[in-house]
């Protein structure tokens, strides 16, 4: 059935979310903005908005799901649901500041002796964290590439993004990714994979009208913001470029 129309409490729920993030992003960051040129604060204001936008419309598209509507039935509405897959990523680091580098982004430099039940909580909460951090993002368009895709533009896409989530498993695995390449390299990298990302995105959106293939409001809707959401890292990626000097 058909979807229900944007409401003024859609925009509401939006504004919730997004002033709930940027609370979030403020207490880990307390002092961070003073040093940050404003290009910077500017698009990691624009990225949280994006993301704000996505992960409402996730939510609600969710709940119209369990209503009986068409919502989670296109390629599109599953790239909202990709907010919610990078959730974790984004509220770990604010809700664990101390020990988020270690206990996420670096799991296995802290062993865990498992000498009492506080010890076996532990291992369990880090392999449920390590998990939703890494393992997560790359099994969701795993599973979109594999049944959600309907053309073969949407599963290569799909595929590309399955393939770049792997890359964040490489250091976990003792593999020093990052400290192996010059940080200007790194983010021309990053750079590199925005602009992949978004030609596919914009090659499968570009089909489908072509095509004249039956969408909804809401698979646009998740188009738009996917391809905001990387042109928003292709932006982050050249400030930090010209901000490291390599212009």
């Amino acid at each position: 059935s058909d979807l229900p129309p944007l409401r003024i409490h859609h925009f509401l729920v939006c504004m919730a979310v997004l002033a709930a993030m940027l609370s979030l992003e403020q207490r880990d960051r307390s002092g961070a903005y003073a040093t940050m040129p404003f290009g910077f604060v500017v698009q990691m204001a624009v990225m949280y908005a994006i993301i704000a936008a996505g992960v409402t419309l996730a939510g609600f598209s969710l709940w119209w799901h369990a209503k009986g509507h068409a919502a989670l039935a296109q390629p599109g509405q599953w790239l909202l649901l990709s907010y919610l897959i990078a959730l974790p990523r984004l509220l770990l680091p604010a809700l664990l500041p101390f020990y988020a580098m270690d206990f996420i982004g670096r799991p296995w430099t802290i062993i865990i002796l498992i000498r009492d039940p506080t010890d076996v909580a532990l291992a369990i909460i880090r392999l449920i964290l390590v998990f939703a951090y890494y393992g997560l993002p790359v099994l969701f368009f795993a599973w979109c590439a594999w049944r959600i895709a309907d053309t073969r533009p949407w599963r290569i896409l799909f595929t590309i993004c399955a393939m770049g989530e792997v890359v964040f498993i490489l250091p976990i695995l003792g593999i020093p990714l990052w400290q192996w390449v010059p940080s200007n390299t790194a983010a021309a990298l990053k750079i590199s994979g925005s602009n992949v990302t978004l030609l596919l995105t914009a090659w499968a959106a570009a089909q489908d009208v072509l095509r004249k293939k039956q969408r909804s409001w809401s698979h646009w809707a998740g188009v738009g913001l996917f391809m905001a959401w990387r042109l928003s890292n292709l932006v982050g990626g050249v400030l930090l470029l010209f901000w490291l000097g390599w212009y």
